[in-house]
């Protein structure tokens, strides 16, 4: 199934799609000078983006050792309210204890001031502790409260300002030292089915404190929907793209196409079918691989574009169709039209 991966899976055991090309050279811009990150790797739900960047995760492991990958399931954080904390702790796993105890202590402070000020709402939090929308209340919460605490809640902000750059210099400062040693590709996958919020701040994070030479970012992604993630956020307004031009430096979709170039073209899920049915003991005898059953099958799969999910769906289902009709639904006398009809 394309959402139960092995971690361990390579290239070297499965490549229908002809895809270990493609990280290759995506291999070589990530351990290039060039300025690729944040990487996107694009495709619609179900076109198999995860099944490859785990194969590219091993691929990197084996071409280029000298680099430290992490790979995050954001989806799996998605009900933490921080996603420093799912980065910094994905990086934790992958390092020397001795560096582990230093990112933490360096860590702490950061994080403790991200959670601090994702609770409070700026200005008003602090003077009347009961509020929702700061932009209108701001004005009149400062004349109510008088000049003494008006002072004393924008001196706390400012020096909250202060500290949290402090702190945030500081971690910097630590995960450049610690990658300058071991450079760092942090893989991030699913981003496009958390919450839109978790999203958004995902990239922030990444643009304001992940900015670092020696780490760089792939994000494993539905463009559409994390355009969508956006425009919740910040309202309708706002030109997504525009948006993700300001944290993204390059971006390229999976083919669908196999050979795209050739006579002999194909689509990845019409590959993927005529796999799925040649595994499936199921339907070993049901012949419906055979060239004509499997011409209707195959025109099913490109007329409705079915991804490399849908595709195991209908595979799935042809198997209950098997099984419930005791191995009458496609046996091997079945006459030709019938059987296409079923």
């Amino acid at each position: 199934m394309i959402n139960e991966i092995a971690d361990d899976i390579t290239f070297n055991e499965r490549d229908e799609f002809g895809r270990k090309v493609i990280a290759e050279k995506v291999i070589s811009l990530l351990v290039s000078d060039a300025q690729v990150s944040p990487m996107i790797i694009d495709g619609d739900w179900g076109t198999g983006k995860t099944e490859f960047c785990k194969k590219m995760i091993n691929l990197i492991g084996e071409s280029n050792p000298d680099f430290g990958v992490v790979y995050i399931d954001a989806f799996r954080y998605d009900n933490n309210s921080e996603p420093l904390l799912a980065v910094l702790s994905s990086i934790l796993k992958i390092l020397p204890e001795a560096e582990q105890s230093s990112l933490t202590e360096k860590a702490l402070p950061a994080i403790k001031f991200g959670i601090k000020t994702t609770l409070k709402a700026g200005v008003s939090w602090i003077l009347k502790q009961d509020v929702t929308d700061v932009a209108d209340d701001f004005e009149g919460d400062l004349k109510s409260a008088g000049d003494a605490a008006a002072n004393h809640a924008v001196e706390s902000i400012l020096k909250d300002h202060v500290e949290s750059q402090d702190n945030i210099e500081l971690l910097i400062a630590t995960l450049t030292e610690i990658t300058n040693e071991k450079p760092m590709i942090i893989v991030i996958d699913e981003l496009d089915r958390c919450r839109p919020d978790y999203s958004v701040s995902m990239l922030e994070y990444i643009k304001h404190i992940f900015n670092i030479n020696s780490i760089q970012f792939v994000l494993v992604t539905n463009t559409k929907q994390l355009k969508s993630s956006v425009n919740h956020s910040y309202g309708a307004s706002i030109d997504a793209q525009k948006y993700l031009d300001k944290f993204v430096s390059y971006s390229f979709a999976l083919p669908q196409i196999i050979n795209p170039q050739a006579h002999n073209k194909n689509h990845v899920s019409v590959v993927h079918m005529q796999g799925l049915l040649d595994a499936s003991t199921v339907l070993t005898d049901s012949k419906l691989t055979e060239a004509g059953v499997f011409h209707l099958i195959e025109t099913l799969v490109r007329v409705n574009n079915l991804s490399l999910r849908e595709v195991e769906t209908f595979a799935r289902y042809l198997e209950i169709y098997q099984i419930i009709t005791e191995g009458g639904g496609f046996s091997d006398n079945l006459i030709f039209g019938y059987k296409l009809l079923r």
